[in-house]
C-alpha cells in the first residue's frame, strides 16, 4: 500500500502530522510518497523562508523522489524541532546535506549563481545549449543514450 502526502516544509501542522504519519507507516509497512506543498502560494500569503524551502524540495523530488522524506525529516526536525529560523544559515546547511546526499550517489553538484546551485544524479548531464548535438532533444539527457 502507498500514501501520497502533501507537505508545507514551514508548516508546523503538516510536520506534526508527518512524524505520525511516518510512525504509523512503519509500523504497518506502508509506503509513503512526499511532495511538496506550498501554503504560502495557496493563502496568496508574503513570499519569503517558505518559497526556498519549496524550491529545495522541488529540485530535490525532481532528480530522486525517494530522497524526498529524509530531506523533509532533516528540514523539519531543524525548523519544528529545533527551532532554527529558515534563513540563509539553513540553506547553507541543506546545499551541505544535499551536497552529501549527492556525493553518495556519485551525481554531481555546482554552484551556476548567486544562491543556486545545480545537483543532477550520475546518469543525468546537462549541457549548454551551444553543447547541443543537432538531434534536437535539448540540453538534458539521459547519460545511456549517449553510450
Amino acid at each position: 500500500m502507498r500514501i501520497d502526502a502533501w507537505f508545507d516544509a514551514i508548516c508546523p501542522w503538516t510536520w506534526a502530522t508527518s512524524r505520525w504519519l511516518v510512525g504509523c507507516a512503519t509500523s504497518r509497512g506502508v509506503e509513503v510518497r512526499w511532495h511538496p506543498y506550498s501554503l504560502t502560494f495557496q493563502n496568496d500569503s508574503p513570499v519569503g523562508p517558505a518559497l526556498r524551502a519549496l524550491r529545495v524540495v522541488a529540485a530535490v523530488r525532481a532528480q530522486d523522489e525517494l530522497a524526498v522524506g529524509p530531506l523533509y525529516t532533516e528540514l523539519g526536525r531543524r525548523i519544528h524541532h529545533d527551532g532554527e529560523k529558515a534563513d540563509d544559515d539553513l540553506a547553507r546547511r541543506v546545499i551541505d546535506f544535499i551536497s552529501g546526499v549527492t556525493y553518495a550517489l556519485n551525481g554531481f553538484y555546482e554552484r551556476v549563481g548567486d544562491k543556486v546551485f545545480l545537483f543532477t544524479p550520475a546518469n543525468i548531464i546537462i549541457a549548454d545549449e551551444d553543447e547541443i548535438e543537432p538531434s534536437g532533444k535539448g540540453p538534458f539527457f539521459d547519460a545511456k543514450e549517449l553510450s
